[in-house]
């Protein structure tokens, strides 16, 4: 590859590197991802690197996917794939010793990775979670009805789960031995 090219090459990348989407919210009444619009926002890459809290952003291994740093992909030798479950388990005791437990499970991410080229051009693809949504929110009223000299008991509950889910796909590119680079365009 002669020099201008590379040139070229380099700056088509940082072109599309600095070209990102820039995309603000607002409704009025805070942000969409409130509880009651589409949750709070999550950032996950992998579950390596949640379980080191979500550092490990430049850390490469040939055995999972980096989803944070996709000038990892370039250098992979074999394909990859990998998914996560999550399963969360909340119990809380009272004053009283009135225990509840709540335990949900779900499928979080599915993640495939493949060499085009051995060790120079690499894909990635994900199927993540973006967002996640569990809240409930009950309200707890008395109403006295005149007519029929009564006090009414009601309860109104807000309840809600899930999130949305994010498609990435991306590809990764050695240039030089102490340099790679990545991009996830969608």
């Amino acid at each position: 590859m002669n020099i201008p090219a590379f040139h070229r090459l380099i700056g088509l990348l940082l072109m599309l590197g600095v070209a990102m989407p820039v995309a603000a919210q607002h409704t009025g009444e805070g942000s969409v991802y409130s509880r009651f619009g589409l949750g709070s926002r999550l950032d996950y890459a992998s579950s390596q690197l949640q379980a080191m809290g979500g550092g490990g952003v430049g850390l490469f291994n040939l055995n999972y996917l980096n989803l944070s740093n996709p000038a990892t992909w370039s250098d992979q030798v074999l394909t990859r794939a990998s998914g996560t479950v999550v399963f969360q388990r909340l119990r809380a005791t009272d004053a009283s010793g009135n225990t509840a437990s709540l335990g949900s499970g779900a499928l979080h991410a599915v993640q495939f990775s493949f060499p085009l080229r051995t060790r120079r051009i690499g894909v990635g693809l994900a199927f993540r979670p973006y967002t996640r949504a569990n809240y409930l929110v009950r309200t707890d009223a008395r109403q006295i009805i005149p007519e029929l000299s009564d006090t009414v008991q009601t309860r109104i509950d807000y309840a809600g789960e899930g999130g949305l889910q994010q498609l990435n796909a991306g590809l990764g590119l050695y240039l030089h031995p102490r340099l790679s680079v990545g991009s996830v365009p969608i």
